[in-house]
């Protein structure tokens, strides 16, 4: 991200957020989000999920483009969609990071393990199923072990189902 904003900008960036370095970048950025999602450019797609409001209904779009290309600030940009308002745009961000075995993205899907929306919460231990590694379970035991199963019994199941997946062995309570 930092060799990206020196080549645009010819100058060293502050010292601030990747997902704010992000949008540091888009804010020169003038798209027409009427053309299909498809057809959008790398810097197009970011200034759409760093500036959700002004991709609009194309938000969702934007973010599975984002993702089926792979582009290489994905996980900073998708991140902080994971608190939208809207909860297919959540569904999008947790389905195309449940493909990114990187580090980042496994640390920043745990919060939605305590979405108030059920169908997140689930989802993101399933996303956490495809891409979480030893390094994660510590953290995983942790949300588990705050899930009241009396409460929540689908998610703690799913859960227990995403930690003894990646360990390889039951949870022993």
């Amino acid at each position: 991200l930092v060799a990206i904003y020196q080549s645009r900008t010819k100058v060293e960036p502050p010292q601030i957020s990747k997902h704010q370095l992000l949008r540091e970048m888009a804010k020169e950025e003038n798209v027409d989000f009427s053309r299909p999602v498809n057809t959008l450019s790398h810097s197009d797609l970011m200034t759409g999920m760093v500036f959700p409001d002004s991709a609009g209904d194309f938000l969702k779009a934007v973010v599975l483009e984002a993702g089926r290309r792979r582009l290489p600030w994905l996980v900073d940009g998708a991140l902080p969609l994971l608190s939208h308002e809207n909860k297919s745009v959540r569904l999008a961000v947790i389905s195309v990071l449940s493909e990114d075995p990187h580090p980042e993205a496994v640390r920043g899907l745990l919060p939605g393990l305590l979405d108030q929306d059920l169908q997140i919460a689930i989802a993101t231990a399933e996303a956490l199923e495809k891409n979480g590694s030893l390094n994660s379970i510590p953290e995983l035991m942790h949300y588990y072990n705050q899930i009241d199963v009396e409460q929540n019994p689908e998610l703690k199941a799913a859960l227990r189902a995403t930690i003894e997946k990646i360990q390889g062995f039951p949870i022993t309570e």
